[in-house]
């Protein structure tokens, strides 16, 4: 952590909350970066030294879903596709996005009780298919019925 966040932080949050928050986050970074290295028997190219001990000593192997949306890898769908600016200026963005948020919460609800341990882009994507199933078969409209869930993927939002 730079001096830049250092500041940033400090601006927010008094200066004991700003230590407290500061070890917090060292203590996660060192928990992920433990975990890439469990994980993929290597740390990320970007660290040199590790992290925090006491983060490093919590870490598990993770599945790639977890690294990907903790290290807010685009590919991850956990990760939104727009940035706020951008789903300020087009409203057909806010519905995909909030489709999508249905769409995760389900694959992680499901996810929870199953014996899956993780949760990725394969069970959103099954989510987004079961869901848009679902709003058709509510529909009062006729067979040519198109969800949010047709256009999400028509359009490759996802």
């Amino acid at each position: 952590m730079g001096p830049a966040f250092a500041d940033a932080i400090e601006q927010v949050y008094s200066e004991q909350q700003s230590q407290s928050v500061m070890a917090s986050v060292a203590h996660v970074e060192g928990l992920l970066i433990e975990a890439a290295r469990l994980t993929y028997g290597t740390r990320p190219k970007w660290n040199r030294v590790g992290g925090r001990r006491r983060g490093a000593a919590r870490a598990q192997a993770a599945g790639d879903d977890l690294l990907r949306l903790m290290s807010n890898d685009p590919r991850s769908l956990f990760v939104a596709r727009r940035s706020l600016r951008e789903l300020s200026a087009n409203p057909t963005w806010v519905i995909y996005e909030t489709a999508l948020h249905a769409a995760r919460s389900h694959a992680l609800m499901a996810s929870a009780f199953s014996a899956k341990s993780s949760v990725g882009n394969g069970e959103i994507v099954g989510a987004i298919h079961l869901l848009n199933r679902a709003m058709k078969s509510l529909s009062a409209h006729g067979g040519d019925y198109q969800t949010d869930y047709d256009r999400i993927l028509s359009d490759g939002y996802v």
